[in-house]
């Protein structure tokens, strides 16, 4: 985490995550999507929500990026909205600012 906040760009694709992770099946699919945006990138609700077959459901993978139980690793501060706005962040909008800033991504 120290290398990501000095900026680096980290992959944290490698490191596993439990199958016991607490959520839906419908949120893990979401959560297993975002896991694939890299560094640097962003994808948004109704992209992330056709990339796992629901295509007209991008307010559900909006509640389940909202449920997020691991912000950073599961990178769910890449999803922006389809306008290129930034929208919603459960740790606040201001952190989500900080974070796509420091991955040099231009909102």
């Amino acid at each position: 985490m120290d290398k990501y906040f000095d900026g680096n760009n980290v992959d944290f694709s490698g490191i596993i995550i439990s199958e016991n992770i607490m959520g839906t099946e419908f949120q893990k699919k979401v959560w297993l999507a975002l896991r694939k945006i890299k560094y640097g990138n962003t994808s948004s609700y109704s992209a992330i929500a056709s990339q796992i077959g629901c295509n007209k459901g991008y307010q559900a993978v909006g509640n389940a990026i909202g449920m997020n139980p691991i912000l950073i690793i599961i990178p769910c501060h890449r999803i922006i909205a389809k306008t290129g706005n930034i929208s919603g962040f459960s740790a606040g909008i201001e952190i989500k600012r900080f974070l796509l800033k420091l991955e040099n991504i231009k909102i």
